[in-house]
């Protein structure tokens, strides 16, 4: 457990170690922080364990009927429902729905047919989407156990999944080096842009620029404010270099684009695999394969990098 904390400027921000807890007997995969900061999550080899977040104590182990490694895990934002992706490589991608409260699956879905790589809900909680090494990212109805959209484009791994703030759109990206945006609707996509030797992307977080959000609301002539974008993407990669890509453009058809601005971060020497961004700042955080943190200012500025941790999981505000 890490706390996070920033001078009164904003300029410097410090991670302070609160507290861990007794590893279990394989690796975690993955690790998830339940949106009300009750509930930390993590997944293994044929196993969820939850723990209580305050005291750190273990509530739960989840272990039936679970085939493979838990390789991605998700809360609803009412916290009440985890997600977990049990898979098997070359064979399988098992979607679980999990009562968070109880530790039970309620339900299982075959949803890919390889590895899913990358989990992730909806703002209103309904729907969700998974990113697998079968080259496609699916769209389910949470309340149905059914797929609303198989989102096909990608020439390899899909790795990453966000939705956008207003849950209209998500974010998918891979090891062909591509972010593509698509519209929930319809299943369209809408935008497609990296790619140039960017690396892999491995993760993927989606916010929305606050000072935009007010630009726009503050413009009183309907068509300029539909110009302001405050769309903001971030992505990290396996050449240890985030990304960021605002003023979102749509672009009919599967063609790659530019699609938005983009901006390179400071980049490191290590493979990133993790990303969390503060929404209220801008600023990014990534966890890598080499067991570090670091932390970026809004302009993609390095400004910490500490060896803590490869996965990272955030709890709201």
């Amino acid at each position: 457990w890490l706390s996070i904390s920033s001078s009164e400027d904003g300029k410097s921000v410090t991670f302070q170690p609160v507290g861990n807890v007794e590893p279990g007997p394989d690796s975690i995969q993955s690790l998830a922080w339940s949106p009300d900061g009750h509930w930390v999550a993590a997944g293994s080899f044929r196993r969820i364990t939850l723990w209580n977040a305050a005291s750190r104590e273990k509530l739960a182990e989840i272990t039936a009927d679970l085939k493979g490694r838990l390789s991605a895990l998700a809360f609803s934002p009412d916290s009440r429902t985890l997600l977990g992706a049990d898979s098997v490589d070359a064979a399988s991608g098992r979607l679980l729905i999990i009562d968070s409260a109880g530790a039970k699956v309620t339900r299982v879905i075959d949803a890919h047919r390889d590895t899913i790589f990358a989990i992730a809900v909806s703002p209103n909680g309904k729907i969700a989407a998974t990113a697998s090494a079968d080259k496609s990212a699916k769209v389910w109805d949470l309340s149905k156990g059914e797929a609303i959209h198989t989102l096909e484009g990608h020439t390899g791994y899909v790795l990453a999944a966000a939705f956008s703030p207003t849950g209209d759109r998500l974010a998918t990206g891979g090891d062909d080096e591509a972010v593509k945006i698509w519209l929930i609707e319809t299943g369209k996509q809408i935008a497609s842009f990296g790619g140039a030797r960017t690396g892999p992307v491995t993760a993927l977080a989606w916010t929305t620029d606050p000072e935009k959000e007010k630009a726009k609301a503050a413009e009183k002539d309907p068509e300029k404010a539909k110009e302001i974008n405050a769309d903001r993407i971030a992505s990290v990669n396996e050449m240890g270099q985030p990304r960021i890509y605002n003023d979102l453009k749509d672009h009919e058809g599967a063609q790659t684009s530019t699609g938005a601005r983009e901006k390179a971060c400071d980049a490191l020497s290590e493979e990133l695999t993790a990303i969390a961004i503060d929404p209220a700042t801008l600023r990014l955080f990534s966890g890598s394969t080499r067991g570090t943190i670091a932390g970026w200012d809004a302009a993609g500025k390095l400004a910490l990098r500490s060896d803590m941790t490869t996965s990272l999981a955030q709890s709201k505000p």
